[in-house]
């Protein structure tokens, strides 16, 4: 098997076999004259442990021999061993004539339809093999889809969940890590102000996960609806019709540009993936540069986005986000699919790219939520202090660190709890709601 995954053939024995066989007995052909003595016809040439019975008695072979070492490839393949260990062409024709023992009664791991498939292109009565390739290739087809279609053991099914329901841990956690690292960074918390307990990052891994989730499952089930619709307009009527003609120019497209094939898939999918999130920064590069900034020195203009006037645009960011990598994790899937399929490792580079690529993309959906959203999570109750409007953005035993949105940097001060003035209403806002004077 060559590295592209073509077959290249090597040997020709077979395929010379009725040549040698002529000259041989004694034909004339037009390279070879008349021989004066006619010849006994020996043993077919080839390799014998490969050999059908009737090449190793050298009696007429035809296609059926081929399948017959196929079958010696298939079980050798299986079981780790050949049928026959014997290297003599006679003790090999005496074993062969009684038949090789089953692959799955050599390797119990064997299932039990494909050791019937080696069984029968491995007989030695040559009627009772496949006939022809076409038929041993239809065959492993068949074998192939029912293989696939059977449901994995209980075992394997039970691991899969484990690690399924460990992976998703994983993702909250880090999501839940994420997004609270980027609110302490943004908010300039640190030390005291900043630890929580580790049962919190699951918190915040779940609450900044849940929309993301929610938009993914409508979008699926949208799709989903659509896709009914349109097999009941293919079935009727002349726009049906017009589809049914479509759908076969799309595979032929496809196949063209290479886009069947894992690697040209998955170079495809990583441009989309560029492509896509250069256009999502360029249209919200002002509300990216707010959550990027640090709210102790950059200017009201640079934080204005984060103020509760720019919901909406929060949300249509992170739903752009999550439908870009709705996109890109279906194509994912649909690679590896395709390289499983193909017992192929192409584009192995372009799927790590993409991979990195769609957990950017992630991350800068997940990272801001806190900062986008504190208003209805983040307790920040607005207090006076020096004669100014601030926000206790952390709190310690004894002491607080507050946000003073209108004050000139730096705006954030550490200060004693007995030194704040809290609002009689004990008003909680959102802390760049002085910043949004049109609310």
């Amino acid at each position: 098997m060559m590295p592209n995954g073509t077959a290249k053939v090597l040997d020709f024995g077979i395929a010379n076999a009725p040549r040698l066989a002529t000259v041989a007995s004694g034909v004339p052909t037009a390279r070879h004259p008349p021989v004066t003595q006619v010849q006994v016809r020996p043993a077919q040439p080839g390799t014998p442990p490969y050999m059908a019975p009737e090449q190793v008695l050298g009696h007429a072979v035809d296609e059926r021999a081929d399948i017959y070492s196929l079958g010696v490839v298939l079980y050798e393949m299986t079981t780790g061993q050949r049928p026959f260990l014997d290297a003599d062409a006679l003790q090999s024709m005496g074993t062969g004539a009684k038949g090789a023992p089953r692959a799955d009664a050599i390797e119990p791991s064997v299932p039990k339809p494909l050791a019937d498939l080696i069984a029968k292109a491995m007989a030695v009565d040559v009627t009772a093999r496949y006939q022809t390739a076409v038929e041993i290739g239809a065959a492993l087809a068949a074998l192939q889809r029912d293989l696939d279609e059977q449901p994995p053991p209980l075992r394997q099914r039970v691991a899969r969940g484990a690690a399924g329901v460990g992976l998703l841990a994983i993702i909250i956690a880090v999501v839940g890590v994420a997004t609270t690292v980027g609110f302490d960074y943004t908010f300039g918390l640190s030390g005291p102000f900043a630890a929580q307990s580790p049962s919190m990052y699951f918190v915040w891994g779940l609450r900044a996960l849940f929309p993301s989730a929610f938009q993914m499952t409508l979008a699926v089930l949208v799709l989903l609806g659509l896709r009914v619709v349109f097999h009941l307009i293919e079935a009727i009527g002349p726009m049906g019709r017009a589809l049914r003609r479509v759908r076969p120019w799309g595979a032929d497209v496809a196949t063209a540009s290479g886009l069947n094939t894992p690697s040209m898939l998955a170079q495809a999918l990583c441009a989309l993936a560029i492509v896509g999130l250069g256009v999502v920064v360029w249209r919200h590069v002002a509300l990216i540069e707010s959550w990027g900034a640090l709210i102790n020195s950059y200017s009201a203009d640079v934080l204005r986005p984060l103020g509760p006037n720019h919901m909406r645009e929060k949300s249509v960011y992170r739903t752009e986000l999550d439908m870009l990598l709705l996109a890109l994790g279906f194509g994912f899937l649909t690679v590896v699919r395709r390289r499983r399929q193909r017992h192929s490792k192409d584009g192995t580079a372009a799927l790590v790219l993409l991979l990195v690529t769609m957990t950017v993309i992630m991350l800068m959906s997940e990272w801001p939520y806190r900062v986008f959203y504190h208003h209805y999570h983040n307790c920040c109750e607005r207090i006076h202090y020096a004669g100014e409007q601030c926000y206790i953005i952390g709190s310690s035993a004894n002491e607080s660190q507050i946000f003073c949105p209108a004050s000139a940097p730096p705006r954030n001060h550490v200060v004693s709890n007995s030194d704040i003035k809290h609002d009689p209403s004990r008003v909680v806002e959102n802390v760049f709601s002085i910043l949004d004077p049109a609310r």
